[in-house]
């Protein structure tokens, strides 16, 4: 996935080479009133970018709340003054480079039935330059496609067709990202968790039916390290606890479940288990290998928290559901984007994309807290 480019003296070959700031340059530049567009290392066009108290203003997309959201982003200080030098003399890099390398930064799928949008996307060029992308399905044939970042036309000036803000003039470099892009996706689709062919009944509600262990699969570590052995757990062939992970210190093992770790390193838990007795099948499936002897396919589900985030934000609400009155799991609500809003379930940010924490396997289950938890939020004032 990580796949990289150079681009030199227009002849495009692989490599390894990692490429510094300075490579980042402004080959070409246009300046239209108040917009400027640039080119960056003769392949990127980034367009609508403006000059604003001497800040570069770059292209967004504006949802209905009206927070910006950038589509691209520099990820040194070096790079934005490349660019913001450019626009604000009006002339390209007086080094210019044509040196162009990419990776994969982000994919993350997006799971909803009848929705063209399959994944959210970032792919970052030289190291320093974040482009958001997304991964579409055509409705007629099904074929997958990229949308490089774009807006609606502006009616009232008499524009007709949608705007680019970014896209890759070189049709060679645009073809292998786009591929790489579309391969990426269809790997993670491949291997994809193994959903069991289990009729699970589901209802809203408080049920007395215990949570057991109806798969196990665990991964053990190198021997002499802390950490013995990394697991994952499902729970009445309806939800999945992925990187559960066995430590030993002081002689004594002890089970740590997923977190989400902030950017200022706090921890929150994604989940709290409430009854001892599932805390204990979940150790022993673990030690064993082995599932509970008793399995159940039954999951009842309350919404047990929904607090709303008061800030600018496509976030709107922390949640979280019980299940079975022994296993509370964090969510939240998103919305503000392109797409209506929805829910989504713990996962982890990765190289590449995000990672599954806590998960509904079950369609039936997820279709129902999700379409509870989504009518509750459209019945906020």
């Amino acid at each position: 996935m990580a796949k990289k480019l150079i681009l030199l003296a227009g002849l495009l070959c692989s490599s390894t080479l990692m490429l510094s700031a300075q490579s980042i340059s402004v080959t070409d530049i246009d300046k239209k009133g108040d917009m400027v567009s640039v080119l960056i290392n003769g392949v990127i066009e980034i367009n609508e970018i403006e000059l604003q108290d001497g800040k570069l203003v770059l292209p967004a997309y504006i949802p209905d709340s009206g927070e910006r959201q950038p589509v691209v982003r520099f990820r040194t200080k070096e790079a934005y003054d490349v660019v913001e030098e450019a626009v604000r003399t009006n002339r390209p890099s007086r080094e210019p480079s044509k040196r162009i390398n990419y990776q994969i930064t982000k994919l993350s799928p997006f799971d909803r039935e009848g929705s063209s949008l399959k994944a959210f996307a970032e792919v970052t060029f030289n190291g320093v330059l974040d482009v958001d992308v997304k991964v579409m399905e055509s409705q007629r044939d099904k074929d997958l496609w990229i949308s490089w970042p774009a807006r609606a036309p502006d009616k009232t000036i008499g524009e007709r067709s949608w705007v680019d803000q970014v896209k890759l003039i070189n049709r060679r470099v645009k073809d292998i990202v786009e591929t790489d892009l579309k391969e990426s996706y269809q790997e993670i689709l491949k291997a994809g968790p193994s959903v069991p062919d289990v009729k699970v009944n589901v209802r809203e509600g408080v049920i007395d039916t215990p949570l057991t262990v109806t798969n196990v699969e665990v991964e053990k570590k190198s021997a002499g390290a802390d950490l013995l052995a990394v697991a994952s757990v499902d729970l009445n062939y309806a939800v999945r606890i992925n990187d559960i992970r066995v430590y030993e210190r002081r002689g004594q093992t002890f089970l740590e479940f997923p977190v989400s770790v902030s950017d200022t390193g706090r921890e929150y838990d994604q989940m709290r288990i409430f009854s001892r007795p599932l805390r204990n099948e979940i150790r022993n499936a673990i030690d064993t290998g082995q599932p509970s002897q008793e399995k159940y396919a039954e999951v009842g589900f309350e919404i047990s928290k929904f607090d709303k985030f008061d800030r600018e934000s496509s976030l709107k609400y922390f949640c979280a559901v019980t299940l079975n009155q022994a296993l509370e799991i964090e969510c939240v609500i998103i919305d503000g984007a392109k797409y209506d809003a929805f829910v989504s379930w713990p996962s982890e940010k990765v190289d590449g994309g995000y990672n599954d924490q806590i998960i509904p396997i079950n369609r039936n289950l997820r279709e129902a807290m999700e379409a509870a938890l989504l009518k509750k939020y459209r019945q906020q004032p």
